[in-house]
């Protein structure tokens, strides 16, 4: 099979290719050609679509060779020739030469304003299936029909619409954001986005509100669940904007955290696929980088900037609270996974009320000689390794691991029969049972006295209510006993009622957990893997304690822990400096 003569392009001058799509008819081969365009002068239109498999490949004419491509690209090709009229169009897979790593990194620089120069963005949704021309006829009418009345087909319609696999592809996020005017298409059937999204938000507005002569069903439970699905509601919530107008742009951290239900082919895309959409600082540091650099040093090397830009707001450690679990690819121990998707809940400083953990802030560092700098220069407790293969960060032990029980983690109930439905149940079952356990061999050390019911509710809510305040109010201990009792009874009412919000708390916060006693009667919440004599650390300015695991005078890092008297600095306090030392992460 024949490849794209590629000839080079010249970024000074900001130069991109174009897709030359000939009209044609729903039954012939798409017909194209490649011409050299510019950014400075162009007028073409962009196409957004999913891959898919690359296996299942069609051909298509470019120029008077055969090409093969996606069958899902050439399937989009095929819809859009029947405009009856040549279209030039920018399509990522024949535009940009996908075996030259330079072009490639220069290109992905280029891809925000790509889109934000096109007159249309035509957004793919793949081939029709089940009623899609009913789902994208509703949506073009829903907002001027007087009175709502959800059938079932156009519910299953629009949901099979909305989770289509191109929601959760990640570079769609900077398409859509940056694309003056989008049209949803699938098949003939278009719709604009803005109506298209306009939708999604009136539902979810409406979806926990009381029925009312404009939405006489809208909480109807099939557009709750699927409403939920859409993960761009999270991003325009996050990042508003006008259309045509420029994207607020926000750090690289939240953006890799709030869009973890996203995926992509290359894991470092991952990354490189929200820098048009970050701060300028992000992307002086982070380049794109398609070269022989191997996806554990990209990784590496962002987490060690994101730390390194986060010491001013004294939550530097926060990056690595999180995606700790489940990893899907192999990296140093310390550094997150962008990559995996996990209902597993963060010990993240809560948002309302005062105060926050605050385990590893104080005046007991300022004696210590600095290991390294951020990104102004200004002096920090840790480094890394020239390769990145290594953190070395300051710290001080102040406790370690006698024993745990853990809650089992997912896996093994995902591989289950009817796994969605049993899902809850179980995780539920595998809480209380662990709970029983760990609190009995607590009793049997004595730890807390009467104060052991308390500590350990407190500590499964990593002492926030399950409405989001800070402290965790004291009715928060009698609904737990609550909670216990319908587990036991499996009373699903009152779960689903009165216990909702408790449940949704404890459930997340549990999984992949275990709960532990500590070598000084602490009780306490860390991540499943822990092991005996693992130790507990604290470091400068980290809110909560972390779990490291010595190997030969190397440490790996184990996860965040919330550990019931030492979330506000107390065991700082009391630290014996002797146990101060300088650890080596890998």
């Amino acid at each position: 099979m024949a490849s794209v003569p590629y000839t080079t392009l010249n970024p000074e001058e900001q130069e991109i290719r174009l897709l030359i799509l000939w009209p044609g008819s729903l039954d012939k081969q798409p017909r194209c050609d490649i011409e050299v365009g510019s950014l400075k002068d162009g007028h073409f239109a962009a196409l957004s679509y999913v891959w898919g498999d690359e296996k299942v490949r069609k051909d298509i004419i470019v120029g008077d060779q055969t090409i093969s491509v996606t069958a899902n690209l050439e399937l989009a090709l095929r819809y859009l020739q029947c405009k009856d009229l040549l279209l030039r169009i920018w399509v990522d897979a024949l535009c940009i030469n996908q075996n030259d790593a330079v072009e490639k990194a220069l290109q992905v620089g280029f891809m925000s304003q790509i889109y934000s120069k096109a007159y249309t963005t035509y957004m793919w949704m793949g081939a029709p299936v089940y009623y899609s021309d009913v789902a994208i006829d509703l949506i073009r009418r829903v907002l001027s029909i007087p009175k709502l009345s959800w059938t079932n087909p156009q519910i299953f319609a629009v949901r099979q619409l909305i989770e289509r696999p191109y929601w959760t592809r990640v570079w769609v996020v900077q398409e859509s954001f940056y694309s003056r005017h989008a049209i949803v298409k699938c098949s003939h059937d278009e719709v604009d986005f803005d109506l298209f999204y306009d939708v999604v938000k009136f539902m979810d507005f409406h979806q926990q509100r009381p029925p009312t002569d404009r939405c006489p069903d809208s909480t109807d439970d099939n557009i709750i669940q699927f409403t939920k699905k859409f993960p761009f509601k999270l991003l325009f919530r996050l990042c508003p904007r006008d259309r045509g107008d420029e994207p607020i742009r926000i750090d690289i951290f939240r953006w890799l955290n709030y869009t973890d239900a996203f995926s992509s082919t290359l894991a470092r895309d991952r990354i490189f696929a929200f820098l048009n959409l970050s701060f300028l600082t992000d992307t002086r540091f982070i380049k794109p980088d398609y070269s022989s650099k191997s996806d554990r040093r990209i990784f590496s090397e962002a987490t060690g900037y994101i730390m390194r830009s986060r010491v001013t707001s004294h939550d530097y450690l926060l990056p690595l609270q999180l995606r700790q679990v489940g990893k899907l690819l192999n990296l140093s121990s310390w550094v997150p996974d962008w990559t995996t998707y996990t209902h597993h809940a963060s010990f993240m400083p809560p948002t309302h009320g005062t105060p926050t953990y605050c385990a590893g802030q104080g005046k007991f560092w300022i004696d210590y000689e600095p290991l390294g700098v951020d990104i102004l220069g200004r002096s920090v407790q840790f480094r890394f390794s020239d390769d990145f293969e290594t953190l070395i960060i300051r710290g001080v032990v102040v406790d370690s691991i006698s024993c745990a029980v853990s809650v089992a983690d997912g896996d093994e109930l995902a591989r289950q029969p009817n796994f969605r439905r049993k899902r809850t149940w179980v995780a539920r079952r595998q809480v209380l049972d662990a709970c029983r356990k760990w609190q009995a061999t607590a009793l049997a050390f004595h730890a807390y006295g009467a104060g052991l019911s308390e500590a350990i509710w407190r500590t499964i809510l990593a002492n926030e209510c399950p409405t989001g305040t800070y402290p965790a109010r004291e009715d928060c201990g009698t609904l737990f006993e609550q909670w216990k009792d319908a587990v036991e009874r499996e009373d699903k009412a009152l779960l689903d009622t009165k216990l909702h919000e408790f449940d949704a708390r404890v459930v997340p916060m549990c999984e992949l957990r275990a709960f532990c006693l500590t070598e000084k009667g602490c009780v306490g919440l860390v991540p499943s893997i822990v092991r005996e004599r693992d130790l507990i650390c604290l470091f400068q300015d980290g809110k909560v304690p972390f779990i490291l695991r010595e190997t030969d005078g190397r440490y790996r890092w184990i996860g965040e822990a919330y550990i019931y008297g030492m979330m506000f600095g107390e065991a700082l306090r009391d630290a014996d400096p002797s146990n101060v030392g300088i650890f080596h992460v890998q």
